[in-house]
């Protein structure tokens, strides 16, 4: 990172992955929450509990290695999708509608990352 356009794009990338994962780690908390009130499947247990210490343990460690912040992320996205597709298969058609916008821009933040500026 020498050129202060690499710098910024690291900026842009490390900000969107912290605020991906602080999101997550809200959502997978609140449900850890609520299973206190209500009663959760054991599947959505094991597999919510695993990804909230990923998610906080991404956010805490992997400051530096965007790959591991982007992997933790996928993990709990998916751990959180898994038990709702395997039980309702009609709600894949909505969860992947509403992953259409977060796939765009998440594909943005790689064009930031990855692509040189133009020189005119």
């Amino acid at each position: 990172m020498s050129s202060p356009v690499d710098r910024a794009a690291f900026n842009v990338e490390q900000g969107s992955s912290l605020l991906f994962h602080g999101g997550l780690l809200l959502i997978l908390l609140g449900r850890m929450a609520f299973a206190l009130v209500w009663p959760m499947h054991a599947l959505d247990w094991y597999l919510t509990v695993p990804a909230a210490a990923c998610s906080l343990w991404a956010l805490i460690q992997c400051r530096r290695k965007p790959g591991m912040r982007w992997a933790a992320l996928a993990f709990g996205v998916i751990s959180q999708a898994l038990p709702i597709a395997l039980r309702r298969p009609d709600m894949l058609i909505l969860m992947l509608g509403g992953a259409i916008p977060v796939l765009i821009m998440a594909g943005m933040v790689m064009a930031l990352i990855r692509g040189k500026p133009r020189r005119s």
